[in-house]
């Protein structure tokens, strides 16, 4: 089975939880994740390799197949 790239904008609560459902499948790689407090801690803190605080960045570097947005909705 073919493996996808995946991202995560946003990660509070909701996002961890997304990374998490991400890696359980299987044939995903969770390469980054996008917040604007601290990328770097919540990436280091969800073993994920990258954190960007520029969601459009992230997304122009790593190219993913799918992408996660889960900020907040108001």
């Amino acid at each position: 089975m073919r493996r996808f790239k995946s991202c995560v904008i946003g990660m509070g609560f909701i996002g961890a939880v997304h990374v998490e459902a991400l890696r359980r499948l299987g044939f995903v790689d969770v390469v980054a994740v996008a917040d604007e407090v601290d990328p770097e801690g919540k990436a280091d803190g969800n073993y994920v390799p990258k954190g960007y605080s520029d969601y459009k960045e992230m997304i122009d570097k790593e190219k993913p197949d799918v992408i996660h947005i889960c900020t907040p909705n108001n």
